[in-house]
């Protein structure tokens, strides 16, 4: 899910013009281990400029006695209408000795139109330091329809120490209007592909799918409340089912 975060992020609609935009979630997850994961999340969006678009969000997850911070700060840059990107870069730190996320990751998302006003290509790039360090490429498609948003892409992951190469999908859609209810949901499979670190440097492959479904409802001109469901698995280790709610308010 790490991984995917800036590809699920280019297929939400562009921010209300409004100044601020601000978006808090709790969340409680389970794991087939037992275990019990506790989660925040906050968001702030500021619609200041007609080119730039910057957000920023702060997280925190509890695992067993363990936690971990993420911060991250990105921005929306409108180049032109049928052109624009989002660029971020964002870290964590970490309380009790192990990481759950990257250290340190840099992405980049390009989206143009093609053809059809409502087709566009999208290409992404990250790069991400956990460990080692890891470079994810994710050429993908995003097709409009009226009240509906269809996303598409291929992520192909270069993973060192090991030179380890793995590649994953996903799609999403989303159906709705901005101001009233947006509600949707989305799948990722494929495989996770490492070298550990050790004496003997021992080559680490195993598959992993999650499915997702969210929605976004209003309850007012400028506030409404969320709310995500999702299912991870990593098929020869664990299983983590749970989910979100939460608030945003556009002010």
């Amino acid at each position: 899910m790490v991984l995917a975060g800036v590809a699920a992020r280019a297929a939400d609609p562009a921010p209300e013009r409004t100044p601020f935009q601000f978006e808090m979630t709790g969340g409680l997850l389970g794991t087939s281990a037992g275990e019990t994961w506790r989660t925040v999340d906050t968001r702030l969006y500021c619609n200041s400029s007609r080119v730039f678009t910057p957000f920023f969000s702060f997280a925190s997850q509890r695992r067993g006695g363990m936690e971990q911070q993420v911060y991250n700060g990105s921005t929306y840059i409108h180049v032109n209408r049928r052109f624009y990107a989002i660029a971020g870069a964002g870290g964590s730190t970490e309380r009790g000795g192990r990481l759950f996320f990257p250290r340190f990751r840099f992405d980049v998302t390009a989206l143009g139109q093609v053809g059809r006003r409502d087709t566009w290509l999208t290409f992404g790039y990250s790069r991400l330091r956990l460990g080692g360090r890891a470079q994810v490429f994710s050429p993908g498609i995003q097709q409009h329809f009226k009240r509906a948003i269809v996303n598409a892409s291929l992520n192909v992951t270069r993973v060192d120490p090991g030179g380890q190469w793995a590649r994953s999908a996903q799609a999403s859609v989303m159906v709705g209007q901005q101001g009233k209810r947006w509600v949707g949901g989305g799948v990722t499979g494929g495989r996770v592909a490492y070298q550990s670190l050790g004496v003997i440097p021992l080559d680490v492959r195993y598959s992993t799918w999650n499915a997702f479904a969210f929605l976004r409802q209003w309850l007012g001109r400028n506030w409404g409340l969320l709310a995500r469901y999702e299912h991870t698995s990593l098929r020869s280790l664990y299983r983590v089912t749970g989910g979100h709610v939460g608030v945003f308010h556009d002010f």
